[in-house]
């Protein structure tokens, strides 16, 4: 592509023979038309979803993405987009199926796959998907009605990059309670890190493929995707935009049990992260990197954080979480070094 100078080099092209400076302007313009012709092009967008055996959540999720849609069309009837929303579900998973199919709503298409992990029942959808951009949302999910809009905002803006971070840490009003507000918080400092997370994320189809695609044959496999999946595009050489605008609203776990069973499955999906690096599994994946930062911070009264402190409800609940998170760690160091040899 030709370089538009800058204006320093004014005199330098009034000084060059005319014929030279006709074509440098002809070059140039027609470098400036392709981008606008590049940036005026419809967007593409397949939203692929992998749930099992939630029908009533997953329903709810494919309303909003349906009422989403429709803003849209309502607010920008002139703009157009290629849309379609996909929904893979396991093949002896009937209630969803049956459900999902008695909508009606001629964008959706419900896949039944042979997969079990949620990697696998992705990228079969990704695979069946027929537009441009693929839109990651997981079926405990519901997208604000702005969503399609702050997408395709987001797509032109940043001029077709090869992802886009959507939030993903705000939580679902009416199941909020204190454990709902504590993992808000922790995914809001996430996302400020600029940490990936597949509940909300939009990227091209051909950068997907570009990177090799997910690992869809390990149960666990799908944290360290999520954790590794910036790096694995950014490498690549493609952009990688955080944009809060994009918003969902996750069904955190509402209760203590169900929390550290959420930490538990995080400590064994861990191990996955030294399948694309050892340093990065070594200096934040381990459960004695979480638990010297655990105790390098001192509990106090009150609900107040400070640098040094932190409420003791608070730190009494992240010790639990570690706990959990260890007890998953030891499991999948079996569950994994059993998949190395048997491979």
């Amino acid at each position: 592509m030709t370089t538009i100078p800058s204006e320093p080099l004014a005199d330098d092209v009034r000084d060059l023979p005319a014929i030279y400076t006709w074509s440098f302007h002809s070059e140039a313009f027609a470098d400036v038309r392709s981008m606008v012709a590049e940036y005026e092009r419809p967007v593409s967008l397949s939203v692929v979803n992998s749930t099992y055996k939630r029908p009533d959540q997953t329903a709810e999720m494919v309303d909003s993405i349906r009422e989403s849609v429709e803003r849209f069309y309502r607010r920008y009837p002139e703009d157009h987009i290629e849309f379609e929303c996909l929904v893979c579900c396991p093949a002896d998973d009937r209630e969803t199926v049956r459900r999902l199919r008695s909508m009606d709503w001629d964008p959706l298409r419900v896949l039944t796959t042979d997969a079990v992990t949620i990697t696998g029942k992705r990228d079969a959808g990704i695979e069946a998907a027929e537009n441009e951009y693929i839109v990651s949302i997981d079926s405990d999910c519901v997208a604000e009605d702005n969503w399609v809009e702050s997408i395709h905002r987001s797509i032109k803006k940043h001029w077709f990059p090869g992802a886009i971070q959507g939030a993903y840490y705000l939580d679902y009003p009416p199941d909020r309670n204190w454990y709902t507000r504590y993992e808000s918080n922790r995914d809001k400092s996430r996302f400020r890190a600029g940490q990936a997370d597949s509940r909300n994320l939009v990227y091209r189809k051909d950068v997907y493929e570009s990177i090799g695609g997910f690992n869809t044959e390990s149960r666990y496999a799908d944290v360290a995707e999520d954790n590794l999946l910036r790096k694995r595009i950014t490498d690549l050489g493609a952009g990688f935009v955080m944009d809060r605008t994009i918003r969902v609203r996750h069904r955190y776990p509402v209760t203590l049990a169900d929390n550290l069973k959420r930490f538990q499955y995080f400590g064994t999906g861990d191990h996955y992260v030294k399948e694309y690096s050892e340093e990065a599994y070594r200096n934040h994946y381990t459960p004695w990197v979480k638990w010297r930062q655990l105790l390098s911070k001192r509990p106090t009264l009150g609900e107040l954080n400070s640098s040094e402190g932190v409420s003791l409800r608070r730190w009494a609940f992240r010790f639990l979480q570690l706990c959990a998170y260890t007890l998953g760690y030891l499991q999948g160091l079996y569950i994994y070094n059993k998949e190395k040899i048997s491979a």
